[in-house]
């Protein structure tokens, strides 16, 4: 198998999730528990997509969305710490962006940390327009949320 080929997003399927729920571990602050993990499977509307390489050395990024009303609602993307600024995140987000607009998306969303500086430019660079604040949006800390838009062609 190419590196072309490994750094192709492809669907989450069950047998993932042991996998993405420790990278959701590594990755975030508040991470979700397996179980809502597992919930995003199942739920209507809703998309996840993981990049692997060999079984051996198990997922490096994992993104989840759902699509409702004429909108695009991203709620994880997160990639290893080994694999970031490799541009997996970026294929991820493509992928994402692509599928929802082939299910009539026409504009993008997202929750990012005020204090997530990596993230927000990476939004920005991808066409994402600051539009909001959620004041005391993370449960633990309180801090707020920066909301996120980008209009999709």
């Amino acid at each position: 198998m190419s590196e072309k080929e490994v750094m192709q997003p492809r669907p989450m399927i069950r047998a993932d999730l042991e996998a993405v729920a420790l990278l959701e571990q590594e990755a975030f602050p508040e991470p979700w528990s397996f179980n809502l993990l597992a919930q995003e499977l199942v739920f209507p509307d809703s998309f996840c997509f993981v990049i692997d390489n060999a079984p051996e050395e198990g997922i490096r990024a994992f993104a989840c969305f759902r699509v409702q009303a004429g909108e695009m609602h991203i709620l994880r993307i997160a990639t290893a710490k080994a694999w970031r600024r490799k541009g997996l995140a970026g294929r991820l987000l493509e992928t994402c962006l692509e599928t929802a607009g082939q299910r009539d998306a026409k504009e993008a969303f997202l929750e990012v940390r005020a204090s997530n500086e990596a993230a927000r430019l990476f939004y920005h660079k991808h066409g994402f327009d600051t539009v909001g604040i959620r004041k005391g949006y993370y449960f633990s800390s309180g801090e707020a949320a920066l909301i996120l838009f980008k209009k999709m062609a």
